[in-house]
């Protein structure tokens, strides 16, 4: 005869946040505070404690989180354009959460982090690894586009903004002295980021590898280029909404202000040495506006646009943190 045993008393079990949650609520806490320490020295290097109280300045700060969060739909295309068709919501919410780890040292960790974290969405890492380079790709193919066309309606003032800067008004000898330093500045620069340069030549070579191997869907990849073309459309409106903010009585032509948006955001880009075209990119768009707007407002234009988008990446993560805690 079997005797009934006592029922034992069940203790609940108190959830613990694993290791690995808890790394990853940390490292999310340290990216947010790099991006707030980021956004107080801008505004203390360059006093935006006015421009950035302005209705301008909110207005254009709604449109860059806006731009912010569908921005990652783009991806989703490419995505579908190499034959996996993914959902909107976790595409985003990977898209934001792995473009935060940017801010951590080494420059690598948010390819790294989309590429691990695809598999949750269904994504081969080595797909998700060459949609990441077609993704760059096609962005700067929209930034070119955008930029050709702003140079064809408004040639005439690009033309002779250039010709005067590169001989129309003749080059005097302190501003070949200045070149001169400049490009002898260079020269060290790229000499010490040279290791940086070979490592980001390496990880475009396994993209590549991992492209070549993927089938691609040419209509998918083409409403992914249409869209990437209307986020550059909208990012030059965001940086048009922010004039009245500096230069109420300036009028910058919108195609204009889309081409300077683009053509500055490639060559900040290609600033492979400054981290995120910091610099290199305000100076371009600033010297791009000069037919429209002097270079001090059209730099203070562009640090603006700059901490407009930090807020914007800020609002994102903490977008990601308040869906991750509901989960």
């Amino acid at each position: 005869m079997h005797s009934l045993a006592t029922p034992s008393v069940i203790t609940p079990i108190t959830p613990r946040v694993g290791l690995g949650s808890l790394a990853r609520r940390i490292t999310s806490l340290v990216v947010l505070a790099m991006m707030m320490w980021t956004g107080w020295k801008l505004n203390a290097t360059y006093q935006l404690t006015g421009s950035i109280t302005s209705t301008a300045f909110l207005v254009a700060t709604s449109l860059a989180i806006v731009y912010r969060i569908v921005n990652p739909i783009g991806w989703a295309l490419v995505l579908h354009g190499l034959g996996h068709r993914v959902a909107v919501l976790p595409t985003t919410k990977l898209w934001l959460h792995a473009e935060s780890r940017r801010w951590l040292p080494g420059g690598i960790w948010g390819y790294t982090s989309r590429a691990v974290g695809a598999k949750r969405i269904g994504v081969p890492v080595a797909t998700a690894t060459a949609s990441m380079l077609l993704e760059l790709l096609i962005t700067i193919l929209a930034a070119l586009a955008v930029g050709g066309i702003g140079l064809v309606f408004h040639w005439q003032e690009f033309s002779t903004f250039v010709a005067e800067v590169s001989g129309g008004s003749g080059l005097n000898q302190r501003q070949i002295i200045s070149a001169g330093v400049a490009i002898m500045l260079l020269i060290p620069v790229g000499y010490a980021t040279r290791g940086l340069l070979q490592r980001k030549l390496n990880s475009l070579a396994e993209k590549i590898a991992c492209l070549r191997a993927t089938q691609w869907r040419i209509k998918c990849l083409t409403w992914a280029l249409i869209y990437f073309l209307v986020m550059g459309c909208l990012n030059g409106l965001i940086n048009l909404t922010m004039v009245s903010a500096l230069a109420p009585a300036a009028t910058v032509p919108p195609i204009a202000m889309i081409a300077a948006t683009g053509i500055a955001w490639i060559v900040g880009f290609l600033a492979f040495f400054s981290p995120g075209g910091l610099v290199v990119r305000e100076a371009t768009l600033a010297a791009l506006l000069l037919p429209w707007l002097p270079y001090d407002v059209g730099f203070s234009l562009a640090v603006l646009s700059r901490f407009a988008q930090l807020i914007a990446e800020w609002v994102g993560m903490l977008v990601v943190l308040a869906h991750r805690d509901s989960e």
